[in-house]
């Protein structure tokens, strides 16, 4: 309204004549009507009467030209914009369309070989639900998923949208669905695709006929391979005695390459499982990323060589061997006995029941000679689930399925930890993991996933005692004292903790050796230093916030924690400081030990005791600054444990720089403590953090300068309220 009133006054002093339109109208050609001011002919007006919203068709890059009536080509020349359409919507492609909700779930496929492509309408009670949709496409595929809700219901649609059986994606681009050639039945393509020996397997099982009267997918062994079937057969017939009818065994393993209905290989993503003729054994399908932005498929972990071959009843596959059927469950193959110290440690960490629920895990499964090649200490840990243990089973298994024919040259894949493993090729028949283990029997496929034997037992570093990481870390000086201390041991039985451990040079720093000189004969107070050197949790430095009070292993105590801004986002963390803990810089992180977080640090960690003022009394350097301090309200903060600052104090050597008298400040204590609140900061700082202005300090600087080089004495004494840092300067005229 207000703007109305304002448009209106502005056009009667211009002189200019108008009316008061209806607004509510909204519509821009009545709006340039009403004032006249449309300055072309009607040839050249906006026809915003012929630009339509979305929903009643419009949305046509043709039909917006014509509502601007600038096109200046004949009909001819017009572009056609109804032509140009994705190649989803064009001939040979195919519909699927499945419903799955509170109704019977319902799937159909339709031909999209007309203009009007059908819409797949709710039942009229679903018309008011809330949904949501998403579509994505791939080279050969268009998919949307529209998830409903209704009265706490889920409705899920599914449209995808593929080349028709027998049609693929022309290989120029933007090519739609063209026909790749004349389809064959499905024995016929065998023959044409030199797989004529499984096609007399096929026979011999009294197969054939109903593989050419229903549509079928086909895993067809090829090569060599096959030679061999002939004497695997006989022996599953000579291990088979109980049935009468032998002949039984030969169906069973062909029927088990076979699987109902058309499995487009495309149309699956890793650890799908399709359902054989074989009694509806399982084939775990696989899919793994390799060189060259390719991809590698297995069945049953058996390499599938060439895929989706057409036939007019189905999909031929071909595989480098013999699909085998699943022999059990992973606690069926625990109870070998080759492998019952695995089983053994299993049981006494509590993590064999893990295994009952459905999944696809790969065990890299230790023999009982591998258990034997451990040291008795680590062995008996293991054996009894003391420490580490699940950590290193945990080292041995992966929530995912691995294969030997994923292992082309190297392979990575992650532990039940989240740590990485790797496999390594050596030969055709050697695989080793890790650097130290050799697959020895290897794809032992289960219902619930694989399982490889391997000749040695796995230790992470992540399960390694925390005395050992130290050792190899070169921490040895930390290492020495929480063994004088009585606290090796103990090190190594915590569970839960996160160490910041300096390194050696860090304790030859005068304020260390001064420190240790003290306690190192009190074996108690040696003890509350390791400890305050070790906090509650493991903190990890992805966990750290921006500022934190960590709880410390020494009663009581606490120590805090600065991390800058940057040093959270991953992208930017290398441009950041390092964190801080209690004014020492992390200079390494993330060393992982058994059940702890091991971060170096440049300065040991002394528990703090005294008040800002007491370190102040205490300091002879600081006597002026001392009796200046002394009557202020700054001397009742500095002696409060509640207060939590940061104090600049002038030495006495910086007070003889200057020529003023400095008597006045000793009996005026409401001008002393004007004067003495520019050396306060409210809050604790640490050298390192402190930057020019308000902060006084330039951190950036390498020779730890004060503004106007007023140059720095000592840095960073801890006090039980805050920090203290000495300077030569003091703060008299300026301000900063």
């Amino acid at each position: 309204m207000l703007f109305r009133t304002l448009l209106l006054g502005v056009l009667l002093l211009l002189g200019v004549h108008a009316q008061i339109i209806d607004f509510s109208a909204n519509r821009a050609d009545d709006i340039l009507n009403a004032f006249n001011i449309w300055p072309f002919s009607p040839a050249f007006k906006l026809n915003f009467h012929e630009l339509q919203p979305w929903w009643k068709g419009a949305n046509r890059a043709d039909d917006i030209l014509n509502a601007f009536n600038i096109w200046p080509f004949s009909p001819a020349f017009k572009l056609n914009f109804d032509e140009l359409q994705p190649w989803w919507k064009g001939q040979n492609v195919c519909i699927e369309k499945q419903t799955i909700g509170p109704e019977e779930q319902k799937n159909t496929t339709v031909k999209n070989d007309s203009e009007e492509t059908e819409i797949l309408q709710l039942p009229a009670q679903f018309q008011a639900s809330i949904s949501f949709s998403s579509c994505f496409e791939s080279y050969d595929k268009y998919e949307c998923i529209t998830k409903s809700h209704i009265e706490g219901n889920e409705v899920t649609r599914v449209v995808k949208y593929k080349c028709c059986h027998g049609y693929s994606r022309a290989a120029r681009f933007g090519g739609g669905c063209e026909k790749q050639a004349e389809l064959k039945p499905l024995l016929e393509v065998l023959d044409k695709v030199n797989a004529t020996d499984f096609k007399r397997l096929l026979k011999t099982a009294g197969l054939d006929d109903m593989v050419s009267d229903g549509n079928y997918t086909i895993f067809a062994p090829v090569g060599e391979v096959l030679d061999n079937i002939t004497d695997e057969i006989s022996e599953m017939n000579k291990v088979d005695v109980v049935r009468r009818d032998s002949g039984n065994n030969v169906k069973e393993m062909i029927s088990n390459h076979i699987v109902p209905g058309f499995v487009d290989l495309n149309d699956y993503v890793n650890e799908d499982v399709v359902y054989s003729k074989n009694n509806n054994m399982s084939i775990r399908l696989n899919y793994y990323p390799t060189p060259g932005g390719g991809r590698l498929v297995t069945a049953n972990c058996i390499r599938v060589g060439r895929a989706n071959l057409f036939a007019t009843n189905g999909f031929i596959h071909l595989v480098d061997n013999i699909i085998p059927s699943s022999k059990g469950s992973i606690q069926d193959i625990l109870e070998d006995s080759t492998i019952s110290l695995f089983k053994k440690a299993l049981d006494a960490s509590s993590l064999a029941n893990m295994f009952e629920k459905d999944g696809h895990y790969t065990l890299f499964i230790p023999t009982n000679e591998a258990f034997d090649k451990l040291d008795e200490k680590t062995r008996s840990k293991i054996l009894s689930g003391n420490a580490c243990a699940a950590t290193i089973l945990k080292h041995h298994i992966s929530p995912h399925s691995v294969c030997t024919a994923a292992v082309i040259t190297n392979a990575t894949v992650h532990d039940d930890n989240g740590e990485i493993l790797n496999l390594e090729r050596k030969s055709k028949e050697e695989i080793i993991l890790e650097g130290q283990a050799k697959l020895i029997q290897s794809d032992i496929l289960l219902s619930n996933g694989v399982v490889h034997f391997i000749d040695t037992v796995l230790i992470p570093e992540t399960a390694l005692p925390v005395d050992q990481v130290l050792a190899e870390s070169n921490q040895t000086k930390f290492l020495e004292l929480a063994e004088e201390a009585g606290l090796k041991k103990e090190l190594d039985s915590m569970a839960n903790i996160t160490l910041f451990v300096p390194f050696n040079a860090a304790f030859d720093e005068p304020e260390a050796v001064k420190y240790l000189d003290q306690v190192r004969e009190n074996k108690e107070k040696l003890r509350e230093l390791i400890l305050y050197h070790i906090v509650k949790g493991k903190l990890e430095s992805c966990d750290m916030d921006e500022s934190d009070i960590l709880e410390t292993e020494l009663p009581g105590k606490t120590v805090p924690l600065k991390v800058y801004p940057l040093y959270s986002n991953l992208l930017l963390k290398p441009f950041s400081p390092p964190p801080l803990i209690q004014c020492s810089t992390l200079t390494k992180v993330e060393d992982k030990a058994c059940g702890s977080v091991i971060h170096e640090i440049d300065r040991m960690l002394i528990p703090p005791s005294k008040t800002l003022l007491e370190l102040v009394e205490d300091d002879s350097r600081l006597s002026i600054f001392r009796s200046i301090l002394e009557g202020t309200e700054l001397e009742n903060k500095l002696k409060d444990p509640n207060q939590n600052l940061t104090l600049i104090a002038t030495t006495n050597y910086g007070f003889g720089r200057y020529k003023y008298n400095f008597d006045d400040l000793k009996e005026n204590k409401t001008l002393a403590d004007a004067i003495l609140a520019k050396h306060i900061i409210k809050r604790p700082v640490c050298c390192q953090q402190l930057e020019s202005g308000d902060q006084i300090f330039n951190r950036w600087s390498p020779y730890d300068t004060i503004r106007n080089s007023q140059t720095m004495k000592d840095c960073n004494i801890i006090a039980t309220n805050g920090v203290m840092h000495t300077t030569n300067s003091f703060m008299y005229q300026q301000r900063y």
